[in-house]
């Protein structure tokens, strides 16, 4: 497992109404999600650049195999579609 951030009030939301929620991976038009490797350094970033109201959130994904570094090399880009968890 692998680590997201997310708007906290809509993901818990999303996993009400749908039972589960994917994180949006690399496409034509979009880089892939944001995901770090630890869940210690999803949440350092969190406290340190999101607003409140943000959390962090498991991802169904490898992080070898699923990702890819990011320019701004805070984070991974996430390559595919993947399943999240409620930490």
């Amino acid at each position: 497992m692998i680590y997201t951030v997310g708007y906290t009030e809509n993901y818990l939301k999303c996993f009400k109404e749908q039972g589960f929620l994917k994180k949006m991976g690399k496409n034509e038009s979009y880089a892939g999600g944001s995901v770090w490797k630890t869940r210690e350094e999803a949440e350092k970033y969190c406290e340190e650049n999101c607003d409140k109201g943000y959390s962090v959130f498991g991802v169904i994904a490898d992080w070898d195999k699923d990702t890819e570094p990011s320019s701004s090399k805070d984070y991974n880009n996430l390559l595919r579609d993947s399943e999240l968890v409620i930490l």
